[in-house]
């Protein structure tokens, strides 16, 4: 849903290979992430929803295997035009995701590192594959649109880093809430939103786009009520269901407000 809806912003022709591959790929790299996070979380850490991953880890690696050959199908039938961008991308989350790294670690075991990774991984492929598709498209729209998606990212996982501070410190990796606190985490996430409103404001202007402007208020809006509600929240289904779940919610606002004209 985030991929498709930098498509319908730019009026671009939609890529349902490109989609179906990016789903398969999502799907792939969280299975198997969720499999090497819990092996490397501490026993008496293990309850909510690392009790479920724990018990039903078979099922990830069925998932997980079923998304690879999703994975293999797409980027076959799309010839691999894809590559160019996306295997720094790909490595960067597979390294996010492995233990293959000096001392056992993955890029996210790192200082300050995974909120970036995940913000540059996201926003690169919900742009990349137009940006390198040789389309007419103004690349400033393009780059503004990137730039916004970082930012929205960053913000929308800063509240995730909150609610594992826990964890976090047992993995002895430090992370922005544990550096300012966090009540200066969520002032960092509300300017976020902001910025990032307004540079989609200025594609807009730019594109000559102006009526998704209340489109984008609106999921906006809705993004920064659920970062609130998620104060003092440690609830599982609130973050995997209503927190990661905005994220679709804000792009399926924005590509009805494009469809509505």
């Amino acid at each position: 849903m985030f991929a498709a809806e930098t498509y319908f912003f730019v009026c671009h022709e939609i890529d349902i290979l490109y989609l179906g591959l990016v789903f398969c790929a999502t799907l792939f790299i969280y299975s198997i992430h969720r499999i090497i996070g819990i092996s490397k979380l501490n026993s008496n850490l293990i309850d909510g929803r690392y009790k479920i991953i724990l018990k039903y880890r078979s099922h990830l690696k069925i998932y997980g295997g079923i998304a690879l050959i999703g994975i293999i199908f797409f980027l076959i039938s799309s010839t691999f035009r894809y590559l160019f961008f996306l295997v720094p991308l790909g490595i960067v989350s597979v390294l996010y995701t492995l233990p293959i790294l000096t001392k056992h670690r993955r890029l996210r075991d790192y200082n300050y590192v995974k909120i970036y990774l995940i913000a540059i991984v996201w926003a690169g492929i919900a742009t990349g594959q137009i940006m390198t598709s040789g389309s007419s498209i103004s690349y400033i729209i393009l780059i503004l649109l990137f730039i916004e998606k970082v930012i929205y990212i960053i913000a929308i996982t800063l509240p995730f880093d909150i609610r594992d501070l826990d964890i976090d410190l047992s993995l002895e990796t430090k992370t922005i809430p544990q550096s300012i606190g966090v009540q200066k985490t969520y002032r960092l996430i509300y300017a976020l939103l902001t910025l990032g409103m307004a540079l989609y404001f200025i594609a807009c202007m730019i594109d000559n786009q102006m009526q998704a402007i209340p489109y984008i208020l609106i999921a906006y809006a809705i993004s920064i009520i659920a970062v609130y509600l998620s104060k003092g929240n440690k609830s599982d289904y609130y973050y995997s269901g209503i927190l990661d779940g905005v994220i679709g919610v804000r792009s399926l606002i924005l590509i009805l407000g494009v469809l509505n004209y």
